[in-house]
């Protein structure tokens, strides 16, 4: 739980830091009233986490699709594919699907040749 702690505040600052330093500088320059301006400066905070929330909770969710593509675990892939909330986090997920498919497909016609091969070695004359 601590690295989604972290995912988590890392967002929110990366989200929150130029709108709140704008209202910071227009406070500090006294160019906006303070009581407005700090409540604004509140519910950008808040809004911040928030969406940092959603976006901790798909890099989880991302990583996860990784963890059950490198376990070639058919289902629990496409369940954790569709299951990002922001569009760009839910088509890297499919990306790592249908990457994951592709490989499959590829180990299976690789293993099916090896058997053609081994067929093929077995029944040449000694």
């Amino acid at each position: 739980m601590g690295m989604r702690a972290g995912v988590l505040l890392g967002a929110a600052v990366a989200i929150a830091a130029v709108p709140s330093a704008a209202l910071l500088l227009l406070v500090a320059t006294d160019t906006a009233s303070h009581g407005p301006a700090l409540l604004a400066l509140a519910a950008t905070l808040l809004a911040s986490l928030g969406l940092g929330a959603v976006f901790a909770r798909d890099i989880f969710l991302v990583a996860e699709t990784l963890r059950h593509a490198a376990q070639e675990n058919a289902t629990a892939l496409a369940r954790a594919a569709t299951a990002p909330r922001l569009a760009p986090m839910e088509r890297i997920a499919q990306a790592i699907e249908r990457l994951a498919r592709s490989l499959a497909a590829r180990a299976g016609e690789v293993g099916r040749l090896l058997r053609a091969n081994e067929a093929i070695v077995e029944n040449l004359p000694d």
